[in-house]
């Protein structure tokens, strides 16, 4: 979890760096918005970034959670006899 976290922080420290001169640079140089989209688009995908690592990370606590009741069902499964 600590990987994820530090990993999640560091795509938005990445993207925050380039978008926020876009974004300063928006308000002195007009370009008709585009600075300002640019700056926008890469604070997305900044975002989507953390979404995708942080969803992975959610899926392996519920495995971690969930281990032991997987666990007892295979143990229960493994006792039976079977044909």
């Amino acid at each position: 979890m600590l990987e994820v976290l530090i990993r999640a922080g560091y795509y938005l420290a990445i993207t925050g760096v380039i978008a926020g001169p876009l974004w300063a640079a928006s308000s002195i140089i007009h370009l008709g918005g585009m600075l300002n989209a640019v700056g926008q688009f890469v604070s997305l995908i900044g975002a989507l970034l953390v979404v995708r690592i942080s969803s992975r990370a959610i899926r392996d606590v519920d495995r971690v959670r969930n281990f032991n009741e997987f666990e007892q069902q295979v143990s229960q499964y493994l006792k039976k006899p079977h044909k």
